[in-house]
């Protein structure tokens, strides 16, 4: 919960002027960008030995940017519960379609850290919880905090799944499609007199 605080208070601390700020993406939109960038790193570090990737290939921090910037999104939109309900049911239908396309525990070939590391994530992904996390709250929390399980969810999922991904044994996400092909790039017009 702090880091949602601390996410929170950092993008409305250092916010432009409305009109300056690029939209932010819902969602799907978020995660079609955030795995197509995957597949693209993939590409660039497939010839490289893991131990020598600088900064990994394993980092599902964006997976919870795209779920705090759907969360921000339904605190602007006119209904900002029943959104976030809808935000934590979709998220919850993408951990399902992750965890759908992974291969059981010890399936996964390679280093034996690799090996290790996937078995072991693939059995959190696959954890039931020891009960609901964000009852007994005041509605507004229960629900804000219902989305943000799911996305914890989710992340554990999509890391399971990068682990499998880089090992060879699932599709991508867009083949998967549990993820799109994102939206291209509009390029930034340049100031007038450059």
């Amino acid at each position: 919960m702090k880091g949602a605080l601390l996410f929170l208070a950092l993008f409305t601390a250092n916010a432009a002027p409305a009109q300056d700020q690029p939209p932010i993406p819902d969602f799907q939109t978020c995660m079609d960008v955030y795995m197509d960038r995957y597949e693209q790193k993939l590409i660039v570090n497939r010839s490289i030995d893991i131990d020598a990737v600088e900064g990994g290939l394993w980092d599902v921090g964006q997976v919870y940017t795209c779920g705090g910037g759907g969360i921000v999104l339904c605190d602007r939109s006119d209904a900002p519960l029943p959104c976030q309900r809808d935000l934590a049911d979709e998220q919850d239908a993408m951990t399902g379609a992750v965890l759908a396309d992974l291969p059981p525990a010890g399936a996964v070939d390679g280093k034996a850290w690799v090996e290790a590391l996937y078995d072991k994530t693939y059995l959190l992904a696959n954890g039931t919880s020891a009960g609901p996390d964000c009852d007994g709250m005041p509605e507004i929390m229960e629900v804000w905090c219902g989305a943000n399980e799911a996305n914890n969810r989710l992340r554990i999922a999509v890391l399971a799944w990068q682990i499998a991904r880089w090992a060879g044994e699932v599709p991508s996400a867009v083949e998967s499609g549990w993820a799109r092909r994102p939206p291209a790039i509009r390029p930034r017009p340049r100031p007038e007199g450059r």
